[in-house]
């Protein structure tokens, strides 16, 4: 392909939808309006060569990751692109810096989402527009993901939802995951299926591979969100309740729901994102996930982490195996009776 090439670029905004409770997420495809015609910049040409390749992780590739990765830094205004850059996503080859947090203990409270109980950190700064993955460990864990979250990238992500790449099932994910009902509380149940194919960043801002066509508008079928940006995670930790009855048993989904709200209503802005599964010993499953958010405006500083548990059920974190807490068959028993 030739780089000097002009290309337009889509921008369509709009929201992302997802169906109420735990039911199935829609996968409309909206289609994506052209916002005009410029010059390929040398990221554009770069994120071209990268996509390329069959396989990033098995791409050597440190040069290009040194360009997507900026000078580590404490202010998330560093950056030397706009906050209206387009994605890229690639993933390194060596594992991202860790931030040396430990998993905590779930207290049972109103929501999946608890404060880890220190700020937000912008440790390693990346391009806006950009997206950096860790390669996944000798275990074949995910680890850590860092991104510069902006307006296009929303946009570009809008009112679609990425496919998983082939065979793209990550590290503890069970050999059975039938349906099971979750008690809240007295009047809320749900019932799904216990686990999900879990993004770390999520494709609703941009957690998959941005695969253009010849006339420069993303290529949806081909834009596949990789390994290694997936971990087995609960339904619970990935969109909690979606706060039915005012309840605040928010998840993942919750903390993202922030980020993409804060862009979108100060669309100057570009928000640095750390996601980091949290894993104990060789468990192949992360028993949570640290979520951070800092954007280059001082506006918006979260810090936030999403418990990767099923209220009344233990977790086998080796193998994603369940069981019906003794507590909660307790309670059935005395329901029976009652």
């Amino acid at each position: 392909m030739d780089f000097g090439a002009r290309f337009c670029l889509s921008a369509k905004i709009g929201t992302r939808r997802r169906a109420r409770g735990w039911a199935t997420i829609e996968r409309s495809k909206g289609a994506h309006v052209k916002a005009g015609l410029r010059q390929v910049t040398r990221r554009e040409a770069l994120a071209t060569a990268l996509l390329a390749c069959s396989s990033l992780s098995a791409c050597s590739l440190p040069t290009a990751i040194e360009q997507l990765l900026g000078a580590s830094s404490s202010d998330a205004s560093d950056a030397d692109e706009t906050a209206d850059a387009a994605g890229i996503l690639a993933v390194a080859d060596e594992p991202l810096p860790s931030s040396g947090a430990e998993p905590s203990d779930w207290d049972g409270d109103t929501s999946f989402l608890s404060d880890p109980g220190f700020a937000a950190s912008v440790d390693v700064n990346v391009d806006a527009g950009s997206i950096i993955l860790s390669p996944l460990d000798d275990l074949g864990r995910p680890g850590r993901a860092i991104g510069r979250i902006t307006i296009s990238l929303l946009s570009e992500s809008a009112n679609w939802r990425s496919s998983f790449a082939y065979d793209a099932y990550p590290a503890g994910w069970p050999h059975s995951n039938a349906p099971i009902q979750v008690h809240l509380t007295d009047d809320v149940t749900l019932e799904d299926h216990p686990w999900n194919r879990c993004h770390i960043i999520a494709d609703s801002l941009g957690g998959y591979l941005h695969v253009y066509g010849e006339d420069g508008t993303l290529d949806m079928e081909a834009s596949v969100t990789p390994v290694e940006n997936l971990v087995t995670g609960t339904r619970c930790m990935n969109v909690g309740a979606d706060d039915e009855g005012g309840l605040g048993y928010g998840g993942m989904e919750a903390f993202e729901g922030e980020v993409i709200s804060y862009v979108y209503g100060a669309s100057e802005a570009s928000v640095w994102y750390s996601v980091e599964p949290l894993y104990v010993g060789s468990e192949l499953i992360p028993r949570s996930m640290l979520m951070q958010a800092v954007s280059n405006d001082g506006g918006l500083s979260l810090c936030r982490e999403a418990h990767n548990v099923i209220p009344g059920y233990s977790i086998d974190y080796y193998t994603g195996e369940i069981a019906e807490s003794l507590d909660a068959l307790i309670d059935d028993l005395g329901t029976l009776l009652d």
